[in-house]
């Protein structure tokens, strides 16, 4: 084999492990096409200790490619758009459970975790400020890979709000043999520390809380 062969085969073998390592979708010629979820995921933390529940939602968007490229179906571009995630306060009682009308924390420590929705898919996560990205526990998988926003309110108030402009978190692409019924499910779930005067408590992963499912619906 000449050097110059040995050289354009090298080259080649060299970015196709490139492609294989870093997790870029293949070039293609198809055209793609724009698609876009929103989701709106919400849970209660009742805490006994403060007399308190907290009632958060996390809304927002994923936004997305898709295409055919010899027979592969591919989601790509996968990012997390404008996520947002609230918190209100109100009262709660052993007999009458949350109330409906408002009460307040001295502080809230909140936040809200990213990945894939089974165990067994684990995206490729990459972010960009505030988010950040890490290994820890995760709701009934144990420690995983997760892209996390935390944000500490020291305020007296009724209602916190967590909001990020653009999109932080970007979850590769995932391509599929056939055409599937529905595209990729990812994640979410909040955890939180709540203040009331001198007395905390914290609602994680290790306890009642749950993540929530956020499947694609995708179009080609």
């Amino acid at each position: 084999m000449s050097r110059r062969r040995r050289i354009r085969v090298t080259s080649i073998l060299t970015g196709l492990a490139f492609v294989a390592l870093s997790g870029l979708v293949p070039a293609h010629a198809a055209a793609s096409r724009s698609n876009v979820d929103t989701y709106d995921k919400s849970w209660t933390f009742a805490s006994a200790d403060l007399s308190r529940c907290v009632k958060f939602r996390a809304t927002g968007s994923i936004t997305y490619d898709t295409y055919i490229y010899r027979g592969i179906y591919y989601v790509s571009n996968i990012e997390l758009s404008s996520p947002k995630l609230t918190a209100n306060v109100t009262g709660w009682s052993p007999t009458a459970g949350c109330y409906t009308t408002s009460a307040t924390l001295t502080k809230l420590t909140m936040v809200q975790h990213w990945t894939g929705y089974a165990c067994d898919y684990n995206p490729s996560i990459s972010v960009s400020l505030p988010f950040s990205v890490g290994v820890s526990f995760w709701p009934s998988c144990g420690n995983r890979n997760q892209a996390t926003f935390s944000t500490t309110y020291a305020v007296t108030s009724s209602t916190y709000t967590q909001s990020n402009s653009g999109s932080p978190v970007d979850f590769g692409y995932k391509a599929y043999g056939a055409k599937p019924s529905s595209g990729p499910c990812f994640g979410v779930f909040v955890s939180a520390v709540a203040y009331r005067g001198s007395s905390s408590d914290s609602y994680s992963a290790g306890g009642e809380v749950v993540a929530r499912q956020v499947c694609l619906s995708p179009v080609w």
